[in-house]
């Protein structure tokens, strides 16, 4: 081997989960972009979704587009 041969070595679990989530990332960066492009053109004129309340990084996400909270559901667990 010389200098410029490049030895592929695997991803740790680690590395590969990090990559798996930017990815997906992305790609819901990229359909929230989209979306309501899309829709518009087709002459909707608007665009609702359901999170869960415990996933901020979603929330997040979606309030950085332009979403706000338009309803809320809430439980409870009960146990006898």
């Amino acid at each position: 081997m010389d200098e410029r041969t490049v030895t592929p070595r695997q991803m740790t679990p680690a590395e590969y989960r990090s990559a798996t989530e930017e990815r997906a990332a992305q790609t819901v960066r990229e359909l929230s972009e989209l979306m309501p492009r899309e829709l518009a053109r087709e002459g909707m004129t608007a665009l609702a979704l359901n999170v869960f309340g415990g996933n901020e990084a979603a929330i997040a996400l979606y309030r950085r587009s332009g979403y706000g909270v338009s309803s809320m559901s809430m439980s409870k667990e009960v146990r006898a």
